[in-house]
């Protein structure tokens, strides 16, 4: 799927709030501006649109009537009017990692990579003895074994926060900022050009090619 701009689509329940900035046609016409009557004269005014007037409006596609898709007059007087290429907005939510936290409220399953302390202390290696001798081996840890664990800060006693030993011989051990995680999502627009397939859009088009350009608005 690709990637583009939010110009080519509306996230309002209907596309009556669609207000980008597409002026061109399916098939590559100029969109008239709607305050002009000329070429193609019309009965809409600034209460069809999601501007305020008319003149905001420029020549940008629009739905005035709820027809179901987004068209426009054209600068062409042998053709009155035309669908625009737009569409509904697709989204995908997803969890928002994040390495300075543990889940289920369970400080002892913390396995992330986070290895310095709160006052700026580098963490020391669950394997090594220096400089701070220690009892801990890998049956206090969510890894696999102390090798796997490296420096990074744990709970291995679970005293309810993750810690470590410090590289600092003057500081036995400090705590971690790490902290419970929280449901956290994040909200992504995205969605296709030209090859999209959403039912409205396709019933707009459907609608347009059975319409007399001659008889329709």
């Amino acid at each position: 799927m690709d990637y583009v701009g939010d110009n080519h689509c509306y996230s309002t329940p209907n596309n009556l709030g669609y207000n980008g900035t597409v002026a061109v046609t399916i098939n590559g016409q100029s969109c008239q501006n709607w305050a002009d009557q000329t070429p193609h004269s019309h009965p809409y005014d600034a209460t069809y649109m999601p501007e305020s007037s008319l003149s905001e409006a420029v020549n940008y596609c629009r739905d005035p009537e709820g027809a179901g898709f987004h068209w426009c007059y054209t600068t062409y007087p042998g053709i009155r009017w035309e669908p625009c290429d737009i569409y509904p907005c697709l989204y995908e939510t997803y969890e928002v990692e994040d390495s300075h936290c543990y889940s289920n409220q369970n400080s002892g399953s913390y396995n992330g990579t986070v290895a310095v302390t709160v006052g700026g202390n580098i963490c020391q290696n669950w394997a090594d003895q220096t400089p701070h001798s220690h009892i801990y081996d890998a049956t206090y840890m969510p890894d696999g074994s102390l090798a796997e664990a490296r420096n990074y800060c744990r709970d291995p006693n679970r005293i309810g926060f993750n810690w470590c030993f410090t590289t600092n011989p003057n500081v036995r051990w400090e705590p971690c900022d790490i902290h419970p995680c929280t449901t956290e999502t994040k909200t992504c627009r995205m969605f296709s050009t030209r090859n999209h397939d959403e039912s409205e859009y396709r019933a707009g088009y459907r609608y347009y090619n059975r319409t007399s350009y001659n008889t329709f608005r």
